[in-house]
């Protein structure tokens, strides 16, 4: 079956394949009216070395925060740090529970981290993201800077950006959600007007 011969098949079937596009929007719909909202919040902080005198110790002590950052961001959503934000919050969770609602970026070019928190309350995420951010930076500091002296190089973290307080949901994302369930039915339905075809007149194949 050629392009043109291809084109004029789902012409003439282009009810079906408009009733399959109807079905998906209305399915991803459906999803997004049962889905419960949810909404996060990042607070950001930035990692830096203290105590560092001279350019040479500043270089390798920026250099051996630089390679913590994989470290700080597992240290993140450990217990050490989790139990601290659901005493500080009164949180009716457990440290396992509330990692699954964290989510922590780095980058491979500075020492920012970013903390997001997601929650059904908008207002509860922008809590635990901050809540975290603070307890990482105490986890931090004393992991890095126990047993050093006052003039050996140490590790100091600030929060350089506080969680805002979400306008909207990030889940369910309603225009993603309808573009998915378009693109689904329209290849359902393609899918459907072709195998029609080709059952009808296999030599056509």
């Amino acid at each position: 079956m050629d392009l043109r011969t291809y084109i004029g098949v789902l012409l003439r079937n282009w009810l079906l394949v408009l009733l399959a596009i109807l079905l998906g929007l209305a399915a991803a719909g459906a999803v997004v009216l049962l889905s419960t909202a949810r909404y996060s919040s990042t607070a950001r902080i930035l990692f830096s070395a203290s105590r560092v005198d001279t350019g040479q110790d500043l270089a390798y002590a920026g250099n051996y925060v630089q390679s913590r950052m994989q470290t700080y961001k597992g240290l993140a959503v450990t217990p050490a740090v989790l139990d601290k934000v659901i005493d500080e919050l009164g949180l009716d969770t457990t440290p396992t529970e509330l990692a699954t609602q964290i989510s922590v970026e780095t980058s491979q070019i500075d020492t920012l981290i970013g903390v997001t928190a997601e929650s059904t309350d908008k207002r509860e995420a922008a809590k635990i993201a901050d809540s975290v951010a603070g307890q990482l930076i105490g986890a931090v500091v004393a992991v890095e800077n126990s047993g050093a002296s006052d003039k050996e190089p140490g590790v100091r973290g600030v929060v350089v950006g506080h969680a805002v307080v979400a306008d909207s949901p990030s889940s369910p994302d309603l225009p993603v959600d309808l573009l998915a369930g378009l693109l689904l039915g329209a290849f359902v339905g393609v899918g459907a007007v072709t195998a029609r075809h080709l059952l009808r007149d296999p030599e056509s194949a």
